[in-house]
């Protein structure tokens, strides 16, 4: 778990893009000595914490900036340019902030708000082996004695190794939604809880760095004051899903309507993340006359 104890508080987006900034050419010196090597940047990441730049996704009744989506696609792309896997390591973190958002309690809320204000950082663990989808969960979120018991197996849960907090998916075993689907909640784990173990397995090109390994969850128990609901999310529109995938979506396309300019600026902003990536569409040819 991290040492950080009181991490900056930054004060305004503009102070929050001067310190991205500033962290990103920090980041760079190495980076590729870093990843050649497989090194992972505790170092690094210890500074992102104690920058307060984690905290940019804290409303501000909670003491955070409640930073626009437009700005943490920003910093995403500035932390980027020094060193790309660190700039993939807090999306997670910011991600489950969103789940607080929208369906902690304000207990909860106050809780974790005041973890992210120090300095605490989360990571996620989503993805299983396996399965078709993304959001097919075998990992069970079972009740047990008033409170709760996790098991399961994820991977690819970037940043967990450096995370004070690691976010469970999973499945609650004999439950539906009102649509006939799994009822599904995540579990706010601290990376020192018993049964929980994180291995360093992940060395995708690219992304050797990001500390994206696998979580195994023996009979983990978990109050029930760490589960949060995550199905009913989907209930009514929310960001929660556009924020997850593309931090600036939401507010790219409410700039386009407003301003010309920063509608093609943010653009621009946000391609920087997908460049050389899947997203970028190929030009037709005639033996693929379709361009895909």
């Amino acid at each position: 778990m991290t040492s950080v104890q009181n991490a900056h508080r930054i004060s305004d987006e503009a102070e929050a893009l001067a310190v991205a900034a500033d962290l990103a050419a920090q980041f760079a010196e190495e980076a590729a000595a870093r990843d050649a090597g497989r090194q992972l940047p505790y170092e690094q990441v210890g500074a992102l914490a104690a920058s307060g730049l984690l905290a940019l996704g804290v409303p501000r009744e909670h003491g955070g900036v409640d930073a626009r989506t437009e700005t943490l696609a920003e910093v995403f792309r500035l932390l980027a340019e020094g060193d790309p896997s660190i700039a993939q390591i807090p999306h997670s973190h910011y991600t489950f902030l969103e789940v607080l958002r929208h369906q902690g309690t304000p207990a909860q809320q106050e809780f974790f708000y005041s973890e992210v204000l120090a300095g605490r950082r989360f990571a996620n663990a989503q993805s299983e082996r396996g399965t078709k989808t993304i959001d097919i969960d075998a990992t069970t979120l079972t009740e047990q004695g008033g409170d709760f018991v996790v098991d399961g197996r994820k991977f690819y849960s970037t940043g967990a190794l450096f995370a004070d907090w690691i976010a469970v998916r999973a499945t609650l075993p004999g439950t539906t939604t009102p649509a006939g689907k799994p009822t599904k909640a995540v579990a706010y784990l601290p990376s020192t809880a018993a049964g929980l173990s994180t291995v360093d397995d992940w060395d995708g090109m690219g992304q050797k760095t990001t500390a994206s390994g696998t979580v195994t969850l023996d009979a983990v128990r978990v109050p029930a004051f760490h589960v949060v609901p995550f199905s009913p999310i989907f209930d009514a529109p929310t960001t929660y899903g556009s924020q997850a995938q593309d931090p600036a979506r939401r507010d790219r396309r409410r700039d386009r309507r407003s301003s010309p300019e920063r509608g093609r600026a943010n653009c621009t902003s946000g391609k920087a993340l997908f460049r050389g990536g899947r997203h970028r569409r190929r030009r037709r040819s005639p033996a693929d006359p379709t361009g895909r």
